[in-house]
């Protein structure tokens, strides 16, 4: 009998809450997809409070405690103390769920934690997923809509998505 060998893929993102849209719906159905072909599937997302739901027998959602985001309070942003230090809430899910792949869809506080993963510098963590980066969005129109519009914003969102934000991860999809 032959076993079923597949990749355990852990995704991470603030694009969600409650009643947000095409993030979490992209998220909702890559779940219900995996454990209709029974693949293990985790995902980290922002929350209230700490807290596990079980999505399916292969699906696994986890909630980290985070604070609001500072541009649009509907959504809740998790932050690099999730995951720096040993025993951060974020390595102990990583370091429990030893995941073949890690996915971060996410531009402002969770990239790092994909470039630590690659050059094998996140405190606690001592193997290495491949670590994708999903891109669901133009970080200039972010900027624009936030921040600052024209030459000014356009310049500071390819100067980070060129120098901060590409390095992060082993490849990107968008």
């Amino acid at each position: 009998m032959e076993k079923d060998c597949y990749l355990k893929t852990l995704h991470l993102t603030n694009a969600w809450h409650a009643a947000s849209g095409g993030i979490r719906s992209f998220y909702l159905q890559l779940i219900r997809r995996a454990n209709e072909t029974r693949r293990p599937i985790r995902l980290i997302v922002p929350g209230e409070r700490d807290k596990v739901e079980d999505a399916g027998a292969f699906g696994r959602i986890y909630y980290i405690r985070s604070k609001p985001a500072p541009f649009n309070e509907a959504y809740r942003m998790i932050s690099p103390r999730s995951y720096l230090g040993a025993d951060a809430a974020i390595v102990r899910i990583l370091r429990e769920e030893n995941p073949d792949v890690v996915e971060i869809c996410d531009k402002y506080t969770l990239p790092y934690l994909g470039g630590l993963i690659r050059i094998g510098k996140l405190p606690g963590f001592d193997f290495g997923p491949l670590v994708l980066a999903l891109s669901c969005e133009r970080m200039d129109e972010n900027v624009g809509a936030y921040i600052s519009e024209g030459f000014a914003g356009r310049l500071i969102s390819r100067v980070y998505m060129k120098n901060i934000y590409f390095p992060q991860a082993d490849h990107h999809l968008v």
